[in-house]
């Protein structure tokens, strides 16, 4: 499953334009006094401000990298750019067996938590020693916070050609693949690594390629389907 545009609401469209475009160096391909986006590999990100929102929890979505720089990353590129590393505990990466993955975790200008996986069943020979904005390949998670993890599941299932990719019960469920997986979670938990950015019923609308029936769910989530 590809993930094509990513559209959040922010509070404040300057602080997290200069995030997304000055510290980490996405290109900025569309603004205005409202509204801008950014592009993140195969994955256009869109941030919009709407009078009257208020921010209650952290938006949490996922950029995967080339697998072999994810160190590189943390040394090379977070480092220099002035973005500290969120730590697990007291680990900088976070180990995933049962993915085959490692992530690091770091946050943007309104707190969202962001991440750099680096998938190892995805690897991709490079010659390259230092991490780039080019090393982004895509936004491969999107936290969707919803009150029972089971019927939103079902409910893109009607919409898709999806399966569940990994099920940890009702608390938490990984839909798609791994190229682009919708995070199923129950509301009121905190984001990894974290223990006090709690997700939120935060609105999102998730353009997916490939064939499938437009829906909206528990009002704020959006899903749209293109086969461009």
């Amino acid at each position: 499953m590809r993930l094509k545009t990513i559209r959040l609401l922010c509070d404040s469209i300057s602080k997290q334009k200069y995030f997304y475009t000055n510290k980490l160096g996405l290109k900025l391909v569309n603004q205005n006094e409202q509204f801008f986006a950014v592009q993140a590999g195969g994955t256009l990100l869109e941030f919009e401000h709407q009078p009257g929102f208020i921010k209650q929890g952290y938006y949490h979505f996922a950029f995967n990298i080339v697998p072999t720089l994810l160190e590189a990353a943390v040394i090379h590129f977070l480092g220099p750019r002035n973005i500290p590393v969120l730590k697990n505990k007291n680990d900088t990466y976070t180990d995933f067996p049962d993915w085959n993955a490692k992530s690091v975790y770091f946050i943007d200008a309104e707190e969202n938590i962001l991440e750099f996986i680096a998938r190892y069943n995805l690897d991709e020979p490079t010659h390259d020693a230092t991490f780039n904005i080019e090393h982004i390949k895509c936004i491969s998670e999107i936290g969707i916070a919803v009150k029972e993890t089971q019927n939103f599941a079902e409910t893109v299932k009607k919409q898709m050609d999806v399966q569940i990719w990994r099920d940890y019960g009702e608390t938490f469920k990984a839909i798609g693949d791994e190229h682009g997986l919708l995070l199923d979670v129950k509301e009121g938990r905190a984001w990894l690594p974290t223990i006090d950015h709690f997700n939120g019923h935060l609105p999102t609308e998730v353009t997916i390629e490939g064939p499938g029936k437009n829906f909206t769910y528990e009002d704020v989530y959006r899903f749209k389907y293109t086969n461009q």
